[in-house]
């Protein structure tokens, strides 16, 4: 965007000033400084204007700005207040040489009996008065002005060395880096985890999640598309059932003539569709019924050099990457938890007419946020993306994925894909702080088996009733 630079080009400014008086570099400097800054803004307003895309970059662009103009702004203060230091010194020396002036002439007596005294102090050893040097015709002496030269010099640089500065990272941005050379990260182990909840007096009659590994995925042996999908209300394990049928075969046939690795944009183009479409075979399909009943659906494209997630609903897909520094495992979230919480979502809810709070029992609000239709007690779904909940559609829950990727690091060293059996009491990075020591000891079924006792026994403590639980847990090489 040429137009920042009419704010801090002021090179060719401070170059012909040096030729120029003192103050006329002040004046040139300040006005084309203070001239430009509305222009430009104005300027700027009506290009990202409704462009949220502009917008983002100029923030951007303006935070990464913010310092250096800051900084260019200080030397330009002290130009203006050097300046007037300049200005009244020049005044009060014009005073000085008025008064001067306006002081009647000594008398050749008076003169020849200083000369005399001047005499005798030197005889005494005593310094005589210096005489007043040159002046310039603001009433500036000779080492004064070079002093002030001096000083412009120095603040001339400042401003020069500024503006190359910012230019040079300008550049460097623009450049194209180089990419990195892919990591291939193999898989050495995966395990799958299913367990059926309780409701307080006995085990549930069905587990409503369910899961997919679809290996060789778009006809890639390399490629595995895996899943968990947590279903809800009555329906929910039919939902749930649906979409691990129909999802992942669709998935890898569309997929299947593209570059998933360079075709970006194209990639998650699809992948939307696909999941589009299956919510429109639900809906449509007669033997299921998907008014107050539906599903999550987070997933996990696994290629060896990078990670595509497209996730629907509060199930979660988590990272452990190796912190050699801190010697520990960080947990890096691969999805979003969906929630009436994150601000997107709920702006998008109430843009469709939802209405959201907590269920309202007993005179007070109990429990998580919660969506419902602005005039009913209904349906009161906690998810703001899902399979399925046709009624919860109609006030703007949708069932198109949000789509993150990650490429893989030399570090990466294991990866769970669960239902909220699991994140309902367990943190991201506690759950990835209890995997590492079976990780470490390449116990991946006991892992599993006691990550499911451990969010039980919190289940149990906290609501007396257990959620059905789903995990698929990954070992790198």
């Amino acid at each position: 965007m040429s137009e920042i630079y009419s704010i801090l080009d002021l090179s060719k400014i401070v170059k012909s000033a040096r030729e120029n008086s003192l103050l006329g570099l002040y004046e040139k400097a300040l006005s084309k400084y203070n001239i430009a800054i509305p222009i430009v803004q104005s300027r700027i307003s009506e290009l990202i204007n409704g462009d949220t895309l502009l917008q983002e970059k100029w923030k951007s662009i303006e935070k990464s700005l913010k310092g250096e103009v800051e900084e260019i702004k200080e030397i330009m203060k002290s130009c203006e207040v050097f300046k007037n230091i300049y200005n009244d010194s020049g005044q009060k020396r014009k005073e000085q040489k008025k008064e001067e002036y306006d002081s009647p002439p000594k008398d050749p007596y008076s003169a020849k009996i200083e000369k005399d005294a001047d005499m005798l102090r030197r005889l005494q050893g005593i310094e005589p008065e210096k005489k007043p040097r040159k002046q310039d015709k603001n009433g500036l002496d000779a080492d004064e002005i070079l002093n002030n030269v001096k000083m412009v010099q120095n603040i001339t640089n400042q401003v020069e060395n500024k503006i190359n500065n910012i230019q040079k990272k300008e550049k460097e941005k623009e450049q194209p880096k180089e990419k990195p050379k892919p990591i291939y990260k193999k898989i050495k182990d995966l395990h799958i985890y299913t367990h059926v909840g309780f409701d307080g007096e006995q085990d549930k009659e069905n587990n409503q999640d369910n899961y997919f590994i679809q290996k060789n995925f778009a006809g890639h042996k390399d490629y595995i598309y895996m899943s968990v999908c947590d279903g809800h209300g009555v329906n929910g394990h039919h939902v749930s059932n649906f979409i691990k049928t129909i999802l992942p075969v669709d998935m890898s046939e569309n997929l299947k003539h593209r570059n998933i690795l360079t075709e970006t944009e194209k990639t998650h183009e699809i992948i939307k569709e696909t999941f589009i479409i299956a919510n429109d075979k639900l809906v449509e399909n007669q033997n299921i019924d998907s008014i107050f009943s539906g599903t999550t659906c987070v997933s996990v494209i696994y290629t060896p050099e990078k990670l595509i997630c497209p996730n629907i609903g509060d199930s979660r897909a988590v990272l452990a990457r190796y912190d050699n520094d801190k010697k520990k495992y960080i947990a890096i979230e691969l999805t979003r938890d969906h929630k009436p919480t994150e601000l997107d979502e709920k702006r998008r809810i109430l843009e469709n007419d939802g209405r959201i709070q907590p269920f309202f029992e007993d005179g007070e609000f109990v429990g998580p946020e919660r969506i419902w239709i602005k005039e009913e007690e209904v349906p009161g779904l906690a998810m703001t993306r899902s399979f399925g909940d046709r009624v919860a559609a109609t006030v703007g829950v949708i069932s198109e994925p949000e789509i993150k990727e990650f490429d893989l690091d030399i570090n990466d060293k294991y990866m769970i894909i669960a239902s909220d059996g699991i994140w309902e009491f367990i943190s991201s990075q506690e759950c990835i702080d209890i995997i590492s020591s079976f990780y470490e000891k390449n116990d991946i079924k006991g892992c599993c088996q006691f990550l499911y006792e451990e969010s039980s026994k919190r289940w149990i403590k906290e609501e007396e009733v257990i959620d059905d639980t789903t995990l698929i847990l990954v070992f790198f090489e």
